[in-house]
């Protein structure tokens, strides 16, 4: 009983960090879209996916890394702790220099500014990477939560009173900025007393710990790619507006998949890393496995079902123009987050690899994807990533059985626990979709809600927490 309160306990600090970013998050882009242009947004979404890119090369890995090697010393993390920064100081001289020539090349002349200023929080948060890791591995998730909420919150206020002053796109800047130096001074607060700082280098020591992470260096930056290329292109082909304001409806439902998907992942990549039975693993897994997909499928039919009512709650009338894209999104998210869980298998078997080979082949076919479909403009794009993303899921499946040994135990869990769930969400929202239509509103948002929701809630509660209980 007491494995079952502490895993609820674990996913509730994790839920409310993720819920808790989140929201900041949709205030954000909801307060500062009254004050702000969207062509704003379109330029800093360009300066967003350079810094990205660049935190990719300055963390590379190290935290998930961290989190997965069990034997780690605490010397080791020290000098992990000083490769990151000089990495990222490395990165940060490089991408400044590079600004100009990203700036033309989008014939958007404030990006030679942005970029170098915005770059800035590199360091910063390499640094607060690397503690809330520590933190992670111990399943301290209460101090994480406290850092990731009071750093967001510290971002959005900054925001907000710069677009008082009318900084236009740099109120993004400066609220991008304060959160990563908020976030390394309260991550530091909580690790002061574990972590023990040496003024050393020595690549013997972390020779291990940087195998794993340059595979993850590779698997990141390739998928980093394959998930903003599609904004890369639409801001090249149609305009930094049109780019803008997809880029806001992309972010905003994003938003949920990544609450669902880090607010598990906190609390199962240690379990399953510390997991030391075949048969604990699998079952772990699956429950990983379930959670996921199940919130994910009804949080995101509910998002297609009510996308009228969130749209014109967050954004205002403004973004109408963009009705007929979001359920296909909200499909193709759907979709695409459900692969989630594998790629934390992958780390805890210890075969990065196998993510670096997984993002090439997935950034060569959603290169082809849109490439093919680019002519059919935006709705014509995301209708074939979602039926691409469909076949992808099927292969993670695949994957994780191979992962966990070709055990049986997992396709029965597959198709006993996980089916289930996704037949009777896929049901109840063509159901609500077909008889309400257009007509959605709070109350149609309600009762769908609880339709799906409290009877997926008994069946998880049956066959999974009252079996991590016994």
């Amino acid at each position: 009983m007491e494995v079952a309160v502490s895993l609820k306990k674990n996913i509730s600090w994790s839920a409310l960090t993720s819920i808790g970013s989140a929201t900041l998050d949709i205030l954000k882009i909801a307060i500062l879209a009254r004050f702000l242009v969207a062509e704003d947004f379109g330029v800093f979404a360009i300066a967003l996916v350079v810094l990205g890119f660049s935190q990719l090369f300055s963390e590379g890995g190290i935290g998930n890394a961290i989190i997965s090697q069990k034997d780690i010393t605490t010397r080791q993390v020290s000098i992990l702790f000083n490769y990151v920064n000089l990495i990222s100081v490395i990165v940060l001289g490089i991408a400044s220099l590079l600004a100009p020539v990203i700036a033309g090349f989008y014939e958007l002349p404030a990006l030679a500014h942005i970029i170098p200023l915005l770059l800035i929080s590199l360091p910063f948060a390499a640094s607060s990477r690397v503690f809330v890791a520590l933190l992670q591995k111990q399943l301290a998730l209460k101090p994480i939560a406290i850092i990731t909420i009071s750093s967001k919150l510290i971002g959005l206020l900054s925001g907000i009173v710069a677009a008082l002053y009318e900084q236009g796109v740099w109120s993004l800047v400066y609220a991008m900025l304060a959160m990563h130096v908020s976030a390394l001074m309260i991550a530091f607060y909580y690790v002061r007393e574990t972590f023990n700082f040496e003024a050393s280098f020595s690549w013997r020591e972390i020779k291990s710990v940087l195998n794993f992470s340059l595979y993850q260096l590779g698997e990141f930056n390739i998928n980093f790619f394959a998930r903003n290329l599609d904004i890369l292109l639409i801001t090249k082909f149609v305009g930094a507006e049109i780019a803008g304001q997809y880029s806001i409806i992309k972010n905003l439902f994003s938003r949920f998949g990544d609450v669902v998907v880090s607010t598990f992942t906190r609390v199962f990549h240690p379990k399953l890393a510390n997991s030391t039975q075949r048969e604990e693993l699998v079952g772990q897994y699956q429950q990983f496995n379930v959670f996921v997909v199940t919130v994910v499928f009804i949080g995101f039919l509910g998002l297609a079902i009510n996308h009228e009512l969130f749209i014109n709650l967050l954004l205002g009338e403004g973004y109408n123009t963009l009705f007929t894209l979001v359920p296909i999104m909200c499909l193709w998210m759907a979709l695409r987050y459900s692969t989630a869980p594998v790629s934390t298998l992958w780390m805890v078997r210890l075969k990065p690899h196998y993510g670096l080979y997984w993002n090439i082949g997935l950034l060569f076919l959603v290169s082809s994807v849109i490439y093919l479909t680019s002519d059919r403009h935006i709705e014509g794009i995301v209708t074939g990533l979602a039926i691409l993303q469909a076949f992808i899921l099927l292969f993670a499946w695949c994957l994780a059985y191979q992962l966990l040994e070709k055990q049986k135990q997992f396709v029965s869990l597959l198709i006993t626990r996980l089916l289930p769930i996704v037949i009777y969400t896929s049901i109840v929202g063509y159901f609500f979709t077909s008889l309400f239509n257009a007509d959605s509103n709070e109350f149609v948002l309600v009762l769908y809600t609880a339709c799906s929701t409290l009877p997926v809630l008994t069946f998880i509660y049956k066959f999974e927490v009252s079996k991590t209980a016994k």
